[in-house]
């Protein structure tokens, strides 16, 4: 078995600290041979970092699930209770004390640090952490100077919170939806733009009308760009459904995307992404069929008030249950943001418009070397044309997040072009400094979903679901 120590300080020594914080994370969750060194070396990193990282966090969840039994295991999470409380996360530190205390009500360090927190009678000092052989002791700066104290998520004020500055989405490819438009369409295609192919959509199919001879149509319920949707009766099978009709200009590329989104979209059947029924044309106009949703996408919901906090988690989990069925049948979807995430009136969160959705394994650029997506919620590989994976969808759903928890993005500008420039260099401002309440579990979280490298994203939407569980179960 390799010390994840040694392969750890080779990372750091290169600066990439994220990748030795997952190497020693692996060890603790994994709890082998090194699992105490390698809990030691990460309280080490976190103290000259100054944070807890979302691996880290990873990791000390493990170390506290498996419980205080034993001196050995006692230490470890006292010196992680220690971290927790110099860096004033007190809830964190305090459970780790009680654990201690459960296991052995004489330990004096933990009672003692205990009673001052709850006590409210300070920090307290930090004992002085071992040099770790190469990791190096926390610099004094570090130690000795005082950190803002992290708020509970429950004390997010949700009507202070104000919408995204950028609500317009100016787009490179599928023009944005607007508020009005995306009521009731599941389709992520409502919007203002397009209104010429819409209007020549509703003349060929008018109300009453019947495509194909089967699905008559009742009213138009969104339109945009790429689409008109139509809410019509099915009368083979006596339901009403959705209508998607495309605005294909007749060029290939169209009629590939069109038969892509088609195609992608079937593979998929999961509760968190609409369901595809039928597919046709007539009179030289596309369409497929797909569930009929009622309610509106989250872009418009946030326009209206921003969801409360254990909504915005509860929505987002679901999200990524979606996009796990995707990337685990080797669908990218490439375009997340809120405007593709629709929230129903009743029923679960879904997953929409996988119109330039992609295979993992498939080429990078469209014929024109144009990228696809919303500048807003653009990955950096995106932008520079790199190959996507299912890393690229989280970085979009880290954006997202940014957005839920903070009310602004993480990058705006006038210019498209700067806007994107941002996203492939910029380092976004920690989401704390712009919503103090966010716990350090989250932030690590949104950080990690936006690191520019995919591969120091998180490793699945599973694994952000599963991390976005535990904040909720934290608030209560």
């Amino acid at each position: 078995m390799s010390d994840p120590l040694l392969s750890a300080r080779e990372l750091l020594n290169h600066g990439d600290v994220t990748g030795a914080e997952r190497v020693l994370a692996v060890s603790v969750i994994d709890d082998d041979a090194h699992a105490a060194r390698a809990t030691r070396a990460l309280v080490a990193i976190c103290m000259r970092s100054g944070e807890v990282g979302f691996r880290a966090h990873q990791a000390f969840d493990a170390l506290a699930a498996r419980g205080a039994a034993g001196p050995a295991a006692q230490d470890l999470l006292f010196e992680v209770a220690e971290l927790y409380r110099h860096l004033r996360i007190d809830d964190a530190a305090l459970d780790l004390y009680n654990s201690i205390l459960q296991a052995c009500p004489t330990h004096l360090g933990a009672r003692q640090a205990r009673d001052e927190l709850t006590g409210k009678k300070g920090g307290g000092a930090l004992p002085e952490l071992p040099d770790l052989d190469g990791f190096g002791a926390p610099p004094a700066a570090v130690v000795t100077e005082p950190l803002p104290r992290p708020q509970s998520l429950a004390d997010v004020e949700v009507v202070p919170l104000a919408p995204a500055p950028v609500v317009e989405e100016p787009r490179l490819a599928v023009p944005a939806p607007s508020a009005a438009a995306q009521k009731k369409s599941p389709s992520g295609s409502g919007g203002s733009s397009g209104s010429g192919a819409g209007a020549d959509v509703m003349r060929a199919f008018p109300p009453g009308h019947r495509i194909a001879g089967r699905y008559q149509v009742v009213e138009r319920v969104g339109r945009g760009g790429s689409a008109t949707v139509l809410k019509v009766i099915d009368h083979e099978l006596d339901e009403t459904c959705a209508l998607k009709v495309f605005h294909l200009t007749g060029a290939e590329a169209d009629l590939q995307r069109f038969k892509r989104e088609v195609s992608l979209s079937r593979k998929i059947v999961h509760e968190n992404v609409v369901k595809l029924y039928d597919l046709g044309s007539e009179d030289g106009h596309y369409f497929l069929t797909m569930e009929l949703l009622e309610g509106e996408d989250l872009g418009s919901l946030i326009k209206r008030a921003m969801p409360a906090p254990a909504r915005a988690l509860t929505l987002l989990m679901e999200a990524c249950a979606g996009l796990q069925a995707a990337h685990t049948r080797g669908v990218v979807h490439r375009d997340i943001k809120p405007a593709n995430l629709f929230v129903q009136r009743e029923g679960p969160l879904k997953v929409m418009d996988f119109g330039i959705a992609k295979p993992a394994d498939a080429t990078t650029l469209t014929s024109t070397g144009v990228f696809l997506g919303t500048p807003q919620f653009v990955s950096p590989e995106q932008v520079r044309g790199k190959e996507v994976s299912a890393a690229t969808d989280l970085y979009s759903l880290g954006v997202v997040m940014y957005l839920l928890f903070t009310g602004t993005l993480p990058f705006t500008d006038k210019e498209i072009y700067a806007l994107l420039m941002k996203h492939a260099n910029d380092a976004p401002a920690p989401p704390t400094s712009r919503n103090p309440t966010i716990p350090p579990l989250l932030e690590g979280l949104i950080v990690a979903c936006l690191e520019k490298d995919p591969r120091r994203r998180p490793e699945s939407a599973d694994e952000v679901r599963e991390t976005l569980q535990q904040v909720l179960a934290r608030l209560g």
